[in-house]
């Protein structure tokens, strides 16, 4: 497959994916103490569905590239890879609209949105690691699809690391602060570990999936 249809929807999908989630909105909110959905609620209602929609288009173009694939193959194994690749980049979609659209207080709704991201996030650099093993070969070096691999694999476990953080579940606790009249007030930790996740998750997937074209490129 030509390298250019793979990173033209990776392009695409950094402008229409990333931008979004690290607009501070019209307060200046903090990118690390506040969400995605916070953020996007403090835009105009015509911008933040215009975000919403190119952000979500956006990561519905690595579909392209699965989809391309299915076009030049017909053997079984590798086309049942090949739409796994589309159900979980179909699933992560769904997830980061979750993410973007309800607050964390909404606890059922993003929750089930953040799980969604976090698996589906972590199980596809795990299967096109395994497409790079099994179905693939470089042509040069095997080594080098041992390492891309590898490689992947790791993106597949960074996902789910920090949800074993129990600071995560701690997201809605408040701080004290203290005033100059000695009076004491609460606000919101400098840092929310959760916040900043649902920040770092979209990063994690487009280095994951620039490492998957390019390693498709090479071989």
């Amino acid at each position: 497959m030509s390298a250019l249809w793979g990173l033209l929807p990776f392009s695409l999908a950094l402008v229409g994916l990333v931008a979004p989630l690290f607009l501070k909105g019209k307060e200046g909110l903090s990118l690390l103490n506040h969400f995605p959905s916070e953020t996007l609620r403090e835009e105009p209602r015509r911008a933040r569905a215009a975000f919403l929609v190119v952000s979500t288009l956006g990561l519905l173009l690595f579909l392209l590239v699965p989809s391309l694939l299915l076009s030049e193959t017909s053997e079984g194994g590798t086309r049942s890879f090949l739409l796994l690749f589309v159900f979980l980049e179909a699933l992560y979609s769904s997830g980061f609209l979750g993410i973007s659209v309800y607050h964390p207080s909404e606890n059922r709704l993003h929750f089930a949105s953040l799980g969604i991201l976090s698996i589906s996030g972590s199980l596809l650099p795990l299967a096109q690691g395994l497409y790079v093993l099994a179905g693939r070969d470089f042509s040069s070096s095997f080594e080098g699809s041992i390492a891309g691999a590898s490689f992947l694999f790791l993106f597949a476990l960074l996902p789910l690391l920090p949800l074993l953080d129990p600071r995560l579940r701690a997201w809605s606790k408040l701080e004290a602060e203290a005033a100059p009249d000695g009076s004491h007030a609460f606000v919101r930790p400098k840092v929310i570990l959760l916040a900043l996740l649902e920040r770092i998750l979209p990063f994690l997937h487009l280095l994951s999936e620039l490492l998957f074209i390019l390693l498709l490129a090479l071989l």
